[in-house]
């Protein structure tokens, strides 16, 4: 009975998102694409060939994310039940946290579709959606995660 590490997801979309990051940051300035010092990270997919690849690692990203989200909702969901009392606080708050992780990969997909040189609006409420949807997401999971702890071993 074979079990797939969920554990090691976040790690690996961190490691992927930013390996995808640093290889169109490598090739927008091996081809004079963006300054080499500090650009924006949009910056470094906005012209082809690397704007291609930027936008499949976006794609990529924003689902891990909603892979992550989703097993982290239905991890605190099932704890919660099994718990036998139903905290209706802590369902909401769960429920609350997956849209806003949601809600960022939304983002994510808007950012890597919608480069800045052709639709910098879109582009940049992708980029807002995806960066504040973020951060609220990981204060959430920061407040409701306790809740997955199993508890005197249930």
């Amino acid at each position: 009975n074979m079990r797939f590490p969920v554990e090691i997801l976040p790690i690996f979309a961190t490691v992927f998102s930013l390996g995808g990051f640093l290889i169109t940051y490598g090739i927008s300035v091996g081809l004079n694409h963006t300054i080499p010092v500090v650009p924006y990270i949009s910056s470094t997919g906005d012209t082809p060939p690397e704007s291609g690849l930027f936008t499949i690692i976006f794609s990529c990203s924003a689902f891990q994310l909603l892979l992550i989200a989703s097993i982290k909702f239905k991890q605190i969901w099932d704890t919660t039940e099994k718990r036998g009392c139903i905290n209706i606080t802590v369902l909401v708050f769960n429920i609350i946290t997956y849209c806003f992780g949601l809600l960022s990969a939304v983002g994510m997909l808007i950012v890597g579709s919608y480069t800045g040189y052709d639709s910098r609006i879109v582009h940049t409420v992708g980029a807002d959606l995806a960066i504040l949807c973020g951060i609220l997401y990981f204060i959430f999971l920061t407040c409701v995660s306790p809740f997955a702890e199993p508890k005197n071993g249930t």
